[in-house]
């Protein structure tokens, strides 16, 4: 199943930029003569772009997957060229552990994962909401077409060794396990653009950051 992303700009003959603001920056010289500035990811120009104050973020969507047994349980979404993609996770029971897994492109199958993260339990821990985050910026995503995320709850043995003892490897996991609690999930993509000489929107060079959120878009760029 592809599940719909809220709030994801639309790009065809013509971007759209009705959920973001734009900002414009010139550096001059005593001549007053603009500057070309060029650097790199290692060391980007930072700029955060506000969201539309109006924009209405949407819910986030509760999965019924309590006594359900599985290994994972699969959520699948399309991915558009630029875009990062933001996924935000939030148990029902904060005391429970997650392990997040990713690939792009294929049928949900344990033997191509692309990668993995944990969201370890936020008892006697300080987050936002006890919201989880977890996003993959715009090169990660580059030329994929779909990504599909799997959920699992950890057991008790499975946290202590991925939240207390902190593996860096992902086991073969094959084991079935029952869902004790409900989960949220809500998912959006993000990206920045520049205004060509040409007056066409572009993206080159630019890269979406870590601080982006629902009010704003965090852009790493190598040239002004």
């Amino acid at each position: 199943m592809i599940e719909p992303i809220p709030f994801v700009n639309d790009i065809d003959a013509q971007l759209f930029i009705n959920f973001s603001r734009s900002v414009s920056i010139s550096i001059l010289n005593k001549y007053n003569q603009e500057i070309s500035i060029k650097t790199s990811y290692q060391d980007p120009i930072e700029i955060i772009i506000p969201r539309d104050i109006n924009l209405i973020v949407s819910l986030m969507l509760e999965q019924n997957v309590t006594d359900q047994s599985m290994i994972f349980n699969y959520h699948q979404y399309q991915l558009q060229m630029n875009y990062s993609i933001h996924f935000e996770f939030q148990s029902l029971n904060s005391n429970l552990s997650y392990l997040l897994v990713y690939q792009f492109d294929r049928v949900s199958s344990k033997s191509h994962i692309n990668g993995w993260t944990t969201f370890c339990s936020t008892k006697n821990k300080t987050t936002i909401d006890d919201i989880f985050q977890f996003y993959l910026d715009n090169n990660q995503t580059s030329n994929r077409r779909t990504i599909t995320f799997g959920i699992r709850e950890l057991t008790s043995k499975e946290t202590e060794e991925y939240c207390q003892n902190q593996i860096f490897n992902l086991p073969i996991i094959n084991t079935k396990i029952i869902f004790t609690s409900n989960y949220k999930l809500r998912s959006y993509l993000a990206s920045c653009f520049y205004l060509h000489s040409n007056n066409k929107w572009q993206s080159d060079g630019l890269l979406v950051g870590p601080q982006t959120n629902h009010y704003q878009t965090h852009c790493l760029s190598t040239h002004l």
